[in-house]
């Protein structure tokens, strides 16, 4: 026979948070040309953990379903006019998906490329406060992302290795709501 495994990972994610850059140079802007005092910031870094489970097809291919959460990327802005106001926003990023795995023997150890697809599901924590209202919450939306890495694998034990991958994704998630 093949075999089965479980992988366990944790590491940390670049994000290319289009919406959250361009909201922090917006609010910058905004507090330049009022002259007021404050600032606007955001974090393209996160950490990611996820559990993967896969079974082998045959010698050179598995077939494994993975279940990921990533959080981490954050905005936050403070502006002071003649009162404060702030904002902070956080999304984490759950995703539930399958990926094709094909090895490639080498000397040390096994040699992969992977792809897969995947359904995301964003929950972005929210909160605005100024002078007149106090608004918080939780905004979702979802969206089909595929992903792709490269990678390989050292065994240490009978039940126990060690792997060095890099794994990219794309996924784009719009028509965030809320039922407020």
């Amino acid at each position: 026979g093949y075999s089965s495994w479980l992988k366990i990972t944790g590491g940390f994610g670049l994000g290319a948070l289009g919406d959250l850059a361009n909201a922090a140079n917006e609010w910058n802007k905004e507090i330049a040309q009022a002259r007021a005092q404050g600032s606007a910031s955001f974090s393209n870094f996160g950490y990611r953990l996820a559990v993967e489970g896969a079974d082998s097809l045959d010698k050179s291919t598995s077939l494994g379903a993975q279940i990921e959460f990533e959080n981490g990327h954050s905005f936050q802005s403070s502006l002071v006019y003649s009162s404060p106001v702030t904002q902070n926003i956080n999304p984490q990023l759950f995703t539930f998906g399958v990926n094709m795995y094909h090895y490639f023997p080498s000397e040390s150890g096994r040699f992969f490329l992977m792809g897969g697809v995947f359904l995301g599901l964003a929950l972005v924590d929210y909160y605005s406060d100024d002078p007149y209202e106090t608004i918080s919450g939780v905004f979702a939306g979802n969206g089909l992302g595929f992903n792709f890495g490269i990678g390989n694998e050292w065994k240490v034990s009978p039940a126990t290795g060690f792997e060095l991958s890099a794994r990219f994704r794309t996924l784009t998630i719009s028509q965030l709501r809320n039922n407020y």
